[in-house]
């Protein structure tokens, strides 16, 4: 597209403007005169509005996608640093693509190497941490197409609680199954008022991008081993600031505030780690009162399913049996995680 434009832009360049009278109609001055005032230069708005037929709308798209060649350098870096600064929070800051998502502060996409380029700047202190785009092609053309195919995945009626620009992020998320999604969005119909907040941290992303793909490489790719689930962790909300900054803890590992975690209730049923359930139900009875649920990505790999009779569970309180990575419940109802990088928390959900 770009060197068709050029091509064209080139030729219409060269052409004698009295050849072509219709150059100078009031319409065409118009529109000339709009788009220097965005400080486009005089000669590539000329092309521009020749390539759009006159529609100021399409040649403006034309010059602020850069499909043309800037004449005058210097005025179109400025035009380009006003863009930025002003929609700054709208670009990766590390390849610069355009998001839609509407974040409050810079934003890094959820590409592998954005991920970990990011994370060397920040080690070296070159840029301060910022949000994740955790959503594949956030654009405006693939909102517009997810909006189109989610219609028809209600279950029942849309959920009043959230809003559909969240709905639509959420069908879109790169590390959460889109079944898992789609679940939880039906479980909120019965709410009122739900608050979602997107809670991933570029450093705990690039350690559970890791771990992913040593899952990848060590279980060749299975999609048993390497798919990512959905887990719910219930926890009390004072414990939200050191999940957001240290992700979840195995029980015995120090938290900000420098005390060890422990369990909510017993000492571990089906081993002494980290528990995850697919059922937000499971999970809100640990939430300790409160109505705090974190809906996060979780990487089970090769896992044991320990039976529901006493005898058959031999492990409360223990560790990772040899040869897994994980535990599960009888019934797939609970995940026991013991290392940390298996889990990514995403989301923050309040209920009421």
């Amino acid at each position: 597209m770009p060197a068709e434009i050029s091509k064209k832009a080139a030729e219409m360049l060269t052409s004698s403007e009295k050849s072509d009278p219709g150059i100078y109609t009031l319409e065409f001055k118009n529109n000339l005169e709009k788009l220097q005032q965005v400080i486009f230069g005089e000669t590539e708005s000329i092309c521009a509005l020749k390539l759009a037929g006159n529609d100021y709308a399409v040649a403006y798209q034309i010059l602020t996608e850069n499909s043309l060649p800037r004449c005058n350098l210097f005025l179109g870096l400025v035009a380009f640093l006003i863009d930025r600064l002003t929609n700054y929070t709208n670009y990766c800051v590390v390849c610069h693509k355009r998001h839609v998502c509407c974040a409050n502060t810079p934003i890094v996409c959820c590409e592998d190497t954005c991920i970990f380029t990011h994370e060397s700047l920040v080690s070296i202190g070159r840029i301060e941490r910022c949000s994740i785009c955790p959503f594949e092609k956030c654009t405006n053309e693939s909102r517009l197409k997810t909006e189109q195919l989610i219609q028809s995945l209600y279950l029942k009626q849309p959920p009043k609680a959230i809003s559909r620009s969240t709905v639509f992020q959420m069908y879109s998320h790169k590390f959460l199954p889109r079944d898992d999604i789609i679940k939880f969005i039906n479980s909120t119909i019965g709410f009122d008022s739900l608050s979602i907040q997107n809670i991933i941290r570029p450093h705990l992303l690039a350690k559970f991008l890791r771990k992913w793909e040593e899952f990848k490489k060590k279980y060749d790719n299975d999609p048993t081993y390497c798919t990512p689930k959905l887990g719910y962790h219930g926890t009390n909300e004072k414990n939200l600031p050191s999940i957001t900054e240290m992700g979840l803890l195995v029980p015995g590992k120090k938290g900000l505030d420098g005390k060890r975690v422990k369990h909510q209730t017993d000492a571990g049923w089906y081993g002494r780690g980290i528990y995850l359930s697919p059922n937000a139900g499971t999970s809100m009875s640990y939430c300790g009162g409160g109505r705090k649920l974190l809906v996060c990505s979780v990487l089970l790999g090769k896992f044991y399913e320990f039976g529901y009779t006493r005898a058959n569970l031999l492990g409360e309180g223990g560790g990772l049996k040899w040869g897994y990575d994980s535990h599960t419940a009888e019934n797939f109802n609970e995940f026991v995680i013991f290392d940390s990088t298996q889990i990514l928390p995403c989301y923050a959900v309040t209920m009421s």
